[in-house]
Order: C-alpha cells, then structure tokens, then sequence
C-alpha cells in the first residue's frame, strides 16, 4: 500500500508539473523550465546534425503510468523520442509493435492476458531487433532477472523515477547511435572495396602488373588500418577477389580463381598471427593478379609486338602532354596510324582513345590525395586543357566529380582513424 501511494503521489506530482510548463506536455512557453528541470534534474544542451526520431510503444495496464512515461519520453532534450503508440497488455502490445515497428518498447511485466515475460519472449522468437526495457515492482524482481537473460537493455523501478528514464533513454540512444555509426563505417568500407575492384581489374585488363600491384598495397594498408582480426581481414581480401572476378568476367575475361583459403589457427598469439595472415593472403591475392595478367597476355599475344610496346611506354610517359594522340603513339610504335589502332586495341584489350583516358583518370585519382593540390591543377597535369571536360570524364568513369572523389576519399582515411571495428 506504501509503495502504491508513494507512486500515485509521483505520478501527481510529475503530471502537475508538466501540464504546469508545458501545457499538457509538448508546447512549453519561452523561457519556462523543462521537465527535468521541474524535478531537479539538469537541462542538457541540444546536439546538432541528427534527422532521426527513436520511436518508442509503452505497455502498462495502469493509465497513470503510460501518462507519466509520456512525458517523461517525450520531454527528453532535442526530441530524440517520440511515443506512437501504448498498450493495456502485452496480446495487444505485439500487435502495435508488429504494426509499428518501434526502436523501443518499454512494458511493465506484471499483466493480464499475456504478461511482459511472454511478450520478451515472443519478441525474440520472431527475431525482432527492437530493444526492450522492463518495468518491475520490487516483488517482481524474479521476473525482470528472467527478462534480462532475454537480452532487454534494462529494468527501471516503480515507481517510476524520472532519473531512470532519463538514463535509460541515454543508453537507448547511445547504443543506436553507436550501432548507425558502425552500419556507416562498414558501407564506407564496402564503397572503398567495390572502387579498389574495379580499379585492379582496370589494370589487370590493361596487363598493368605494377598498377595492380599498387593499388593492392593500398587496399593492404586500409585492412591494416581498420585493425580488424583474423577473420575479418581474410573476409576483406576474398571480398576483394570476388569483386575483381566479377568485374573480369563482365569484360568476358573469366575470373581470378578459387577463392582464398583461411589457414587454421597456429602458436603465434592474436594479434601477431592476424598480420601473418593478412601478409599472407595479401601475397596470394598478387599472385592470383599476375597469374591473371600472364593468362590475358598470352591469350593476346602480347609482347610478341615490338611497336605496341614501345607504344606503351611512350604513352606512359606522356600522358600529361595535352597534344597525345594517335598519330604521335603510331610514330613512336613506327606504325601506320589504322595498323596501329588496330594492333593495339587487339593486344591491349581496349582502343587508343579509352587506354590514355583510363591512365588519365588513373593518375588524377592519385594525385587528389595530395593534400593542398587543386582539382583544376590536376586537371591540367594529367593532359586536360579545361576543367569542365576533365570533370565530365572524370565522372563518366567513377560516378563521381573529382571533389566528390576527394571527400570520399577523404571520410574513408578518417573511418580508418577511427577504427571501426565490424
């Protein structure tokens, strides 16, 4: 009886106090003092960059308890939780959460029909992620004991403090937070993956072994980076072969092989024998390339022809020079200019025009890694007279513009400071 009448004289008090300063809960007057505030508790300042709202179902047979957990919900800082809906029990509590999907379910476990204990249960049952927390009287801590070995994020007294909630909603919140911050972190990594691919099978068609070479040692230095352990670093470089694979046989150029094994766990300790590995499986991943890059090689014939050769390097060597064309690469390879059109796109897989661009926009990707340099200063290193056409191609071949390109670029170096870890 005690402890019901300490709870109604709290939920008096909080009701009171809110309908006070904030009329009936959600439109408070300048200048009057929120909730927390009301009940002793510190204003928190507003946190910026956030578009999300946490959606939250109560469930309480009691209407004064649904009313109080309101406020309370609703009064915290910034808006970060809305209540969209409530429930008597927990039969009708599965219904709206099934109708609802909410981030968060907060239900008391002594009801009728179907208490809180069985509504966990059928909550986990049908895999669902939301995050529970309990209500529990002091007579029910068996219960929440059982509720938390169901995974709930935690138990909150009656009665209800706003304190309490306060802190459940922080860890609520921080918990999503954390949970969006990696989801980012690991489609940042997956974008950088997908781009490395395509790069390496560029070079690789092209029979660029160095190319290739290079940018699998930048692809080894971001799996590095991220700091993740044995089975995450083999999964990074068999999701790179894969990609490579897939993009070799969309050219009709089949695939790098079979996919790497994982070697058993030996002597060496954690995290010595996850750079074993990872030295490991970095060098059968080039192995796998140059493998590749012989195969398509013979198959064209390469090297048996002096003048595509000495083509090649010549357009290595200048493709920064805005007067590159055909007729001056025929003359270095001392070829008519339709011999030699022909001759190197059957040994180099792809014509003139789209080698020197392809190596162009190569060399651009690298240097806007320098820190300070200027896009329209690259455009003009890389053979590109006016900006805008180097931005169009440099978009046309990777989905984005040259600062887009950079930023990216730049966010994905920052993820590897952080060092997510999936």
């Amino acid at each position: 009886m005690e402890r019901a009448s300490t709870h109604s004289s709290y939920v008096r008090y909080a009701l009171w106090a809110v309908y006070r300063n904030f009329r009936a809960g959600r439109h408070r007057h300048s200048g009057s003092p929120s909730l927390f505030e009301a009940v002793g508790l510190p204003r928190r300042q507003p946190e910026r960059g956030r578009s999300n709202v946490y959606k939250v179902i109560t469930i309480d047979d009691e209407p004064l308890v649904k009313k109080t957990l309101r406020v309370l919900i609703e009064s915290y800082p910034d808006d970060w939780f809305q209540v969209i809906d409530e429930a008597e029990d927990g039969r009708d509590g599965l219904e709206r959460i099934e109708r609802h999907s909410p981030d968060l379910v907060i239900t008391d476990l002594n009801m009728p029909i179907m208490n809180g204990l069985e509504l966990i249960e059928r909550l986990r049952a049908s895999g669902r992620t939301v995050d529970v927390a309990v209500l529990s009287g002091y007579d029910d801590f068996d219960y929440a004991r059982q509720a938390l070995l169901h995974g709930v994020v935690d138990y909150v007294l009656k009665p209800v403090r706003p304190e309490a909630i306060r802190q459940l909603l922080d860890r609520v919140r921080a918990r999503r937070t954390a949970d969006a911050a990696a989801s980012n972190g690991r489609g940042e990594w997956i974008a950088f993956c997908g781009e490395t691919a395509k790069i390496v099978a560029e070079r690789v068609w092209l029979l660029d072994d160095a190319g290739a070479e290079e940018q699998l040692e930048r692809y080894a230095a971001r799996v590095e980076a991220r700091g993740t352990d044995r089975e995450n670093t083999a999964e990074a470089y068999q999701a790179l072969v894969t990609l490579v694979s897939s993009e070799l046989r969309q050219r009709g150029a089949g695939t790098l092989g079979p996919p790497l094994a994982v070697e058993a766990d030996g002597g060496e300790s954690g995290a010595a024998r996850t750079r074993s590995e990872a030295s490991r499986l970095r060098e059968e991943t080039n192995a796998l390339l140059r493998a590749k890059i012989e195969a398509l090689g013979r198959e064209r014939q390469v090297g048996n022809h002096q003048g595509i050769r000495a083509a090649v390097a010549y357009l290595e060597a200048q493709f920064h020079n805005s007067e590159l064309s055909l007729p001056l690469a025929a003359d270095a390879a001392g070829m008519s200019q339709g011999h030699f059109s022909r001759t190197f796109k059957r040994e180099m897989g792809v014509s003139f025009i789209e080698y020197v661009t392809r190596l162009r926009i190569e060399r651009a990707k690298a240097l806007l890694d320098v820190p300070g340099m200027k896009t329209w200063e690259i455009a003009e290193a890389i053979g590109y007279q006016e900006y805008a056409h180097f931005a169009k191609v440099f978009r046309k071949y990777t989905g984005l513009t040259p600062s887009e390109f950079r930023k990216r670029e730049g966010g994905a170096r920052a993820m590897d400071e952080r060092g997510y870890e999936e």
